[in-house]
C-alpha cells in the first residue's frame, strides 16, 4: 500500500515566493494506491487535516 499527496497551488501563487501562512490554506488531497488502483482518501486544506 502506498500514501501519495497531492497540494494545489492557486494560480496567484505560482512564480511567487514561498510564504507558509499562504500554502496552509491550500488544498491536501491524500491518496492510497494498493494493488495498482488508485483511491482518495480524504482532501481538506493544510490547516484543517
Amino acid at each position: 500500500m502506498k500514501i501519495s499527496f497531492f497540494v494545489e497551488l492557486y494560480d496567484d501563487m505560482i512564480g511567487e515566493p514561498f510564504n507558509t501562512k499562504d500554502y496552509l490554506a491550500c488544498r491536501l488531497y491524500i491518496f492510497v494506491q494498493q494493488n495498482g488502483e488508485k483511491n482518495e482518501l480524504c482532501n481538506s486544506t493544510f490547516h484543517d487535516a
